[in-house]
């Protein structure tokens, strides 16, 4: 099986993930959420953060490749996706932003 840079940065995206877990785990209990933020709705544990954050990233990716493909109709031409710093930085600080900001 041949490893490409889409699932690489897929496992990567999950590091953070696992941190934030692992250090719940180790201080009490893992985190869990109500849909609605209702308890008696089902409850959501964050668990499932490191299943999802990686498949969407993993998908996300795929995606971005598959429409740079489409784009120059050459699949040699894509091999590498960019990070554009500008955006990235503005997302960044925006996630940041309502992390510390959420009642």
């Amino acid at each position: 099986m041949v490893i490409t840079q889409t699932q690489n940065v897929a496992v990567i995206s999950g590091i953070p993930a696992t941190a934030l877990i692992h250090w719940e785990y180790c201080n009490g209990e893992v985190a869990t959420h109500y849909f609605a933020a209702d308890s008696s709705n089902p409850e959501l544990s964050n668990w499932w953060g490191l299943l999802t954050i990686s498949m969407q990233t993993w998908v996300a990716l795929g995606r971005i490749r598959k429409r740079a493909a489409n784009e120059a109709k050459d699949r040699e031409t894509c091999s590498n996706i960019t990070l554009e710093p500008n955006p990235f930085l503005g997302g960044s600080v925006s996630g940041l932003s309502t992390a510390l900001h959420w009642n």
